[in-house]
C-alpha cells in the first residue's frame, strides 16, 4: 500500500506542477518556493531563485538575479497580510506581455510579517472580482509600474533621478543630455541649489561609451589661479599618458564663484592650444548675466558655453513630485530595511503643494526622513516632518504685508483736512480760519500755499 503523503508535500507537487507562474516569499522576503513555470517564465533555473531576497524597489541591480528578485517581490503590504494584485512585467519585456498576479498572505493580518504566496496567471488586467476580491489599485502602484518601465528607457543610459519626470521642461533636459553625450562639446549646466547639476554633469560624462577616461571634479570657489592651472595641466598630462586611448573628463563645479584671476588662467588653458580634455561645469546663473554686471569674463563664458543646460526648479515641475517621492520611497528599499509600497495619495498631495527652495535634494531627504518614521505599509500624511506638513497651511496664511507709514505724508494729509475743515467752519473766511487752528495770518497763508489749498 502506498504511504499516504503530507499535506506539505502534496502542496508541493500540485504547485510544482501548476501550468502558471508560482512562488512564495519567506517573512525575510526570501523566495523560498518556485516552480519550473516561474522559472521558464523568469529565463533562470528555477532553483537559482531559492534563496534570493526580494526587495521592492525598481533601482538597477549588480546582478541580473538580484534584479529579477527585485521585479518579483510583492507588494510589501502583504507582508503584513493584506492580499493584492499587482502588474508583473519582467526586465526587457514589451509591455504587451505584461501579466497581472494575485499575492495571498499566508499568515494571520496584522503587524507581524506573514509568508507570501505568489501565482502569475493573468495576461490582461483583471475587469471582474477574481478568488482576491476587486481590482485594487493605490497611486503608489500605477507610480512603481511607471518607474519600472522608465528604468528600461532611461536608466540603461544612466541618467539620474534628478532628471526623472515627464513634463515638457524635463523631457527637453534629457533630450538636451541626449545631445551632449553624443557631442563633444563643452557643456554648462546652470540651476539653483539642489536642482541637481553636479549628478546631471557626472551622468553625461557616465552614459558615453567604455572608452571614455577619468573624470577630475574641481570645486571653482576653492581654487586660485595657480592651483587651478596647476591641477588641470597635471590631469591633462596623466589622461596623455596613461588614458591614450580614452578622454578624461574636466568637471568645473560652481564656476560662477571662479576668482577673475583664476578666470584668465582658465581661458588660456581653454585657448588656441589643445587641452585634450572634455569640459563641463555648473553655475548657479547663466553666464552672461556675470558678464552684463561685469564679473565674468565673456570669452571665458562663451568657451564654457557650447551647449547651456537649464535645470528649472521644482515648483515649475510639480507634475513630477509624486513620481519622484515614489523613487526615493524605492531607494529607501533597496537598502534592505523595512519595506514601504509609496505614499498615500494625501500624503502626495502635501508633497506636491511644497514650495521645495531646496529643490529635487529637499525632497529626497523630506522623503527619507518620513520612510524612517512611516508606522505602515504606506508613508501617510502623519509621517511627513513637520515642517512639510505645515508648509501649505502656512502658505495658505500669509501674514498681510506690513503697510508703512510714511510720517510726514500722514501728517501732511492730516493737517490738510484740519485747514479743510476750519475753512468750512469759517465760510471761507481765512482770518476766522487762522483764528481757529490758532496760527496767525501770515503762518496761515504760507501753510495754505505749501497744502495747495490757496487755489
Amino acid at each position: 500500500m502506498a504511504r499516504k503523503l503530507s499535506p506539505r508535500t502534496l502542496l508541493h507537487r500540485v504547485l510544482s506542477s501548476a501550468p502558471v507562474p508560482v512562488y512564495v516569499v519567506d517573512e525575510q522576503r526570501q523566495i523560498v518556493f518556485c516552480n519550473p513555470a516561474c522559472g521558464a517564465w523568469a529565463g533562470f533555473d528555477e532553483r537559482q531563485m531559492l534563496g534570493q531576497r526580494c526587495e521592492y524597489h525598481s533601482a538597477a541591480a549588480r546582478q541580473p538575479i538580484e534584479e529579477w528578485a527585485a521585479f518579483l517581490c510583492p507588494p510589501p503590504e502583504t507582508f503584513l497580510g493584506q492580499a493584492a494584485r499587482a502588474e508583473m512585467r519582467l526586465p526587457g519585456q514589451a509591455p504587451e506581455l505584461a501579466r497581472w498576479a494575485e499575492f495571498l498572505p499566508l499568515g494571520p493580518a496584522g503587524t507581524q510579517p506573514v509568508s507570501v504566496l505568489a501565482w502569475v496567471g493573468w495576461l490582461e488586467r483583471p475587469s471582474e472580482a477574481g478568488p482576491l476580491g476587486g481590482w485594487r489599485e493605490a497611486e503608489s502602484d500605477q507610480l512603481h509600474a511607471r518607474l519600472r518601465a522608465l528604468r528600461e528607457v532611461e536608466w540603461k543610459r544612466h541618467l539620474g533621478h534628478q532628471t526623472l519626470g515627464q513634463t515638457p521642461v524635463m523631457l527637453r533636459v534629457r533630450e538636451q543630455m541626449r545631445i551632449a553625450v553624443q557631442a563633444a562639446a563643452r557643456v554648462l549646466l546652470v540651476g539653483s541649489a539642489g536642482t541637481g547639476k553636479e549628478q546631471v554633469a557626472r551622468s553625461i560624462h557616465h552614459a558615453r561609451d567604455l572608452a571614455d577616461g577619468p573624470l577630475l571634479p574641481l570645486d571653482c570657489s576653492l581654487l586660485d589661479a595657480e592651483q587651478l592651472d596647476s591641477t588641470i595641466a597635471a590631469f591633462a598630462r596623466h589622461v596623455a599618458a596613461f588614458e591614450a586611448a580614452r578622454t578624461g573628463t574636466l568637471l568645473l563645479l560652481n564656476v560662477d564663484q571662479l576668482a577673475s584671476q583664476a578666470q584668465a588662467a582658465l581661458l588660456e588653458l581653454l585657448g588656441p592650444r589643445e587641452l585634450g580634455l572634455r569640459v563641463l561645469a555648473t553655475s548657479s546663473v547663466r553666464l552672461e548675466e556675470l558678464c552684463a554686471a561685469g564679473r565674468f569674463l565673456t570669452e571665458l563664458a562663451y568657451a564654457l558655453s557650447t551647449l547651456v543646460i537649464e535645470l528649472p526648479p521644482l515648483d515649475q515641475r510639480r507634475e513630477d513630485i509624486p513620481l519622484l517621492a515614489q523613487l526615493f520611497v524605492e531607494r529607501h528599499n533597496a537598502e534592505g530595511g523595512r519595506q514601504l509600497s509609496g505614499l498615500s495619495s494625501e500624503a502626495l498631495d502635501v508633497l506636491s503643494a511644497g514650495d521645495w527652495p531646496g529643490n529635487v535634494d529637499e525632497l529626497a531627504e523630506a522623503v527619507e526622513r518620513a520612510c524612517r518614521t512611516a508606522r505602515g505599509p504606506w508613508v501617510a500624511v502623519d509621517d511627513l516632518p513637520e515642517d512639510v506638513r505645515l508648509a501649505p497651511h502656512a502658505a495658505a496664511r500669509q501674514p498681510r504685508p506690513v503697510e508703512s507709514i510714511e510720517l510726514d505724508g500722514y501728517l501732511a494729509r492730516v493737517e490738510t483736512e484740519l485747514f479743510r475743515r476750519a475753512l468750512r467752519q469759517a465760510k471761507g473766511n481765512k482770518t476766522k480760519a487762522a483764528q481757529l487752528l490758532g496760527l496767525n495770518r501770515a503762518r496761515f497763508h504760507r501753510r495754505l500755499q505749501q497744502l495747495g489749498l490757496d487755489g
